[in-house]
């Protein structure tokens, strides 16, 4: 995921234990996309872009449930099983 920035998530230096993960992303400027990269490789474009979404470190700025599941990635599924979109009220 890398590093979290004021300009990322507003306020997120006030909190307690920044410094010490903002170390620990130093540390790691790869973040954990590189750990993981094998696995990203099979989800696609769409993948990503909703793994993206659900990993964004901001909960303000993070989808939600409801969107993440009627998110594109799950296309295939939908229409292969009748599933129907989920509502997001």
């Amino acid at each position: 995921v890398g590093g979290m920035t004021e300009a990322q998530w507003p306020g997120i230096s006030g909190m307690r234990k920044y410094e010490s993960i903002r170390k620990i992303a130093e540390d790691h400027p790869t973040g954990l996309i590189y750990s993981y990269q094998k696995l990203i490789d099979r989800l696609g474009d769409n993948g990503i872009d909703l793994l993206k979404k659900i990993l964004t470190p901001n909960p303000t700025k993070r989808i939600s449930a409801a969107e993440a599941a009627n998110h594109p990635y799950f296309n295939d599924i939908r229409m292969n099983y009748n599933f129907p979109s989920v509502d997001n009220n």
